[in-house]
């Protein structure tokens, strides 16, 4: 994407390179939360994008914009509301002086919904999260009841074969929190067991956990692995406390590819 900078002063989004550099900072963290909610008809909401406040890539605005609902996608009922999100595309196009080609931004927008159990058709978007179309392929949530509290995982696909990470918020009481990335809990435990043991040695891939069960797996990989196929992987169990995620049991395994 060929971006014009004439004399205008430019907001830079920068989205992650890498897997491992997305994970530094957070996508969607409690700042996600919109200052003032907005209503949602729910018999649009599958079709029509609602308009939400966010930084323009330019502080001009674009020539022409589009957006398109990629998905609608329940996520059931906790903390006494019914939950879903909403996926969009935006698709903005600049055009600046001296320049023979416009320069067209794609984003993706994640927005989180919540309604009344009963009788209500309108729906409000409480969070939201856009990000670069060219980084994140996807994103999707996940939400589940737990005796500590709600769960919501947030996960992001980077685009190619880069591979997906999770955030996850608990929500204790009606306030959220943002909570640590669990690879630490499974690094600290394989170091201790001896199984992690230095740069030179194996090598812990991204976790991936179900929200609901709080079951996860993540591959492991010896230093002569591939990226597309390590020799082992773990398995553990976490439970959601007050305290956030804690880590129960966890095994290593052979994988089986």
């Amino acid at each position: 994407m060929k971006m014009q900078t004439s004399s205008l002063l430019l907001v830079i989004l920068v989205g992650p390179v890498s897997l491992a550099a997305a994970q530094e900072s957070r996508e969607f963290s409690t700042s996600a939360w919109l200052p003032k909610p907005v209503e949602v008809s729910a018999s649009s909401v599958e079709r029509a994008c609602v308009a939400l406040p966010h930084h323009e890539v330019y502080v001009e605005p674009p020539r022409s914009s589009r957006c398109q609902v990629l998905r609608y996608v329940s996520l059931g009922r906790a903390a006494d509301a019914a939950w879903s999100y909403a996926l969009y595309r935006h698709t903005s196009v600049y055009r600046f002086p001296g320049s023979s080609e416009p320069d067209t931004v794609s984003e993706l927008e994640l927005v989180l919904l919540t309604a009344p159990l009963h009788g209500s058709d309108r729906l409000v978007a409480i969070a939201h999260t856009r990000q670069d179309f060219t980084s994140i392929a996807d994103i999707s949530t996940t939400l589940a009841n737990h005796p500590a509290g709600v769960l919501l995982g947030v996960e992001f696909c980077i685009n190619g074969t880069a591979g997906c990470w999770q955030e996850f918020l608990q929500r204790v009481g009606a306030e959220w929190r943002e909570l640590a990335d669990p690879r630490g809990l499974l690094v600290t435990e394989l170091q201790r067991t001896g199984v992690l043991t230095g740069a030179a040695g194996a090598r812990l891939g991204v976790p991936h956990i179900d929200t609901s069960t709080l079951r996860g797996r993540a591959a492991l990989y010896d230093p002569k692995d591939s990226h597309c196929c390590p020799s082992r992987r773990v398995e553990f169990q976490l439970e959601l406390t007050d305290q956030g995620l804690h880590l129960l049991t966890l095994a290593v395994v052979q994988d089986s590819h």
